[in-house]
């Protein structure tokens, strides 16, 4: 049981959702295939065949790299927001986890399933669609959003994978970050899902 976790009565810890050493690197390939993936698709979409780095554009390179690492503080503070939203305070964490370096948002205590997967997808699907949203209204903004939009769906792998795991279970269980996953507690006698 996570210290602290307040329980409804009869609740108790059903699986544990963790990034073990061996699904770190399986994560991780993900996120590579997930990165090359979306980023091809976005350099046809942008029709860009090659790239050419000049001193007078040295000074857009620097904008894109500034806002694709700014797109991982914001792709936290989204996991954070939607916790704050919900009625739990958002925790933040930088660790390195079986040798990947993470950053994380958590809530403070145990919250429904829902809130969880919601937690989980939405800086995913509100910062690359408002993204691409807008380079489909304004189309010479897209080869200025591919960056922010590959770090962002590349660094969402994680939280694919424990999305996926954690729709598995009914909507009655509550879910407990921890630093290497989720804890998910339900009704005594309710099984756990599959945590592989």
């Amino acid at each position: 049981m996570v210290p602290g976790a307040r329980l409804p009565p009869g609740y108790n810890e059903i699986a544990a959702i963790l990034i073990t050493p061996g699904r770190s690197v399986r994560i991780q390939v993900f996120s590579v295939l997930l990165a090359l993936s979306v980023l091809a698709v976005l350099l046809l979409a942008a029709r860009i065949t090659s790239i050419s780095i000049s001193p007078a554009g040295l000074l857009p390179l620097l904008a894109v790299l500034a806002g694709t690492v700014g797109v991982v503080f914001l792709h936290e503070a989204v996991h954070g927001l939607v916790f704050l939203l919900s009625g739990t305070r958002p925790r933040f964490d930088a660790a390195i986890l079986h040798g990947m370096p993470v950053l994380s948002t958590g809530a403070d205590r145990p919250h429904g399933r829902d809130t969880a997967l919601l937690g989980l997808l939405a800086p995913l699907v509100l910062i690359d669609g408002a993204l691409l949203g807008l380079s489909a209204a304004f189309p010479t903004l897209l080869p200025w959003v591919i960056g922010p939009v590959v770090f962002n769906t590349a660094g969402s792998a994680g939280d694919l994978w424990l999305a996926a795991r954690l729709a598995r279970f009914g909507s009655s269980v509550l879910v407990a970050d921890v630093p290497d996953g989720l804890v998910v507690y339900g009704p005594s006698g309710q099984k756990g899902a599959s945590n592989r």
